[in-house]
């Protein structure tokens, strides 16, 4: 019987695989997904010098959620508002650090995500 060990040594195996082969990176967010319970799971990058976010990588999303992101969510994401307004710069961390789950869930960009079926995961 596979153990939640098992299963987390298995996301973490596929995750460094997918670092080297590219290729991988949707099947790695789909078993993330599954290992979170999650509907849906993406990578949403912030370049804080041109002050641009996107969403290129992404599992069980519609296929426009990024052009959705790129076009109007990215600019009501509250995830990269905080971002910016921190001023932060090499920074990996939870959502969760940039905008408490109480806040977030208060934005139009939590209900909208939820309302279409693409949540964006809080990580």
């Amino acid at each position: 019987m596979e153990t939640r060990v098992d299963r987390e040594s298995e996301v973490l195996d596929l995750l460094y695989s997918a670092a080297a082969d590219p290729a991988l990176w949707t099947e790695f967010l789909a078993r993330l997904a599954g290992h979170l319970g999650a509907s849906a799971t993406g990578f949403i990058s912030h370049d804080p010098s041109s002050q641009t976010n996107c969403l290129d990588l992404h599992y069980g999303m519609p296929p426009d959620a990024p052009i959705l992101y790129a076009k109007y969510y990215g600019t009501i994401d509250p995830w990269f508002s905080a971002y910016k307004r921190k001023n932060l710069r090499r920074w990996i961390g939870l959502g969760s650090d940039l905008c408490p789950p109480s806040q977030f869930e208060s934005t139009e960009y939590h209900t909208d995500s939820v309302t279409i079926g693409s949540k964006f995961s809080r990580l």
